[in-house]
């Protein structure tokens, strides 16, 4: 009885070794609450305006078509930058309104299709075509087009360049 009993006694200490939880490894350190720092049309004047230029002027003036591996370098680096800067427009910025244009159901569609162009653009300097870089600038075109149209109707307050500052009002 006694050799039952032990067996018993081992079996049961096994068992609730068994069914003990591990203690749970330490957390993570939980990461930052997103803080925007800049305003949405920060954003739009200092990155995606200047960026979109030199897709644009790549495909539109000869004299500025990409000839060296740095100007394919530098229109890789505007693309990628495009693509980045429709992200983080999705996440909104400091301005007054932009907690209102981020809710708005239509926000993160029009800012995708930055992101979109972005890509496109990328990829056709990944392959150096310019027909697929013009094309990627005619949808960046309609996609800032786009988002203008709802949310964008007046002059920006601060300029990208001296050129759109000095434009007719």
């Amino acid at each position: 009885m006694s050799s039952k009993l032990t067996f018993v006694a081992i079996a049961g200490a096994a068992l609730a070794a068994a069914c003990t939880t591990a203690p749970a490894p330490p957390a993570e350190p939980q990461a930052g609450v997103y803080k925007p720092v800049v305003t949405l049309n920060e954003i739009m004047v200092g990155i995606v305006d200047p960026h979109s230029h030199e897709i644009w002027d790549a495909t539109g003036d000869p004299k500025k078509a990409p000839q060296t591996d740095e100007d394919w370098r530098n229109l890789r680096h505007a693309a990628i930058t495009l693509a980045a800067a429709g992200n983080l427009t999705m996440m909104s910025g400091n301005g007054p309104k932009d907690q209102v244009w981020r809710q708005q159901k239509d926000w993160n569609q029009l800012s995708q299709a930055v992101s979109d162009a972005g890509l496109a653009a990328a990829d056709a300097v990944r392959t150096r075509n310019m027909t697929a870089m013009s094309k990627a600038g005619d949808q960046l075109l309609q996609a800032c087009l786009n988002c203008h149209k709802e949310y964008k109707l007046d002059i920006p307050k601060i300029w990208a360049d001296k050129e759109i500052h000095e434009a007719p009002h």
